[in-house]
């Protein structure tokens, strides 16, 4: 997984698509972990599960899906991975882990909103851009 336009991207305000690939028929289940960075649990539970979709396969890789919608500033998330003998791992910020994160800083990054200067509507094809740091420097 790549915490970047490839895996994780916006098709309209609030509403993104998450992907994740796996090693082909490897992973029994894949579930979509999330909260808000920085509204705590005990002042608001915005933690979510998401159960992904295999939408796709190929020689060596099972493609894995869930679109999600949420109104949060800041949308932290990972995953936990279940292989066919129910094993569970659980994958956020490229690193494994053996329990379940509750630390938003081991979770994978993704922006809430999609700015209107990033929205462009022309001739009713939508275009959507990421504007990376590296970017604007």
């Amino acid at each position: 997984h790549l915490a970047d336009k490839r895996d994780c991207f916006a098709l309209d305000k609030g509403k993104f698509v998450f992907r994740i690939q796996t090693k082909k028929d490897d992973m029994e289940t894949v579930v979509l972990h999330s909260r808000d960075k920085y509204i705590p649990i005990d002042v608001y539970d915005s933690r979510n599960e998401c159960q992904m979709q295999k939408v796709a396969s190929d020689c060596y890789f099972d493609y894995f899906e869930a679109v999600l919608e949420f109104d949060v500033i800041c949308l932290r998330y990972y995953f936990a991975l279940t292989d066919k003998a129910g094993v569970v791992c659980y994958f956020g910020n490229g690193e494994f882990y053996d329990e379940p994160i509750d630390s938003t800083h081991f979770m994978f990054n993704c922006p809430q909103t999609l700015r209107e200067e990033e929205y462009f509507d022309t001739m009713n094809s939508r275009y959507y851009f990421k504007f990376t740091e590296d970017a604007l420097d």
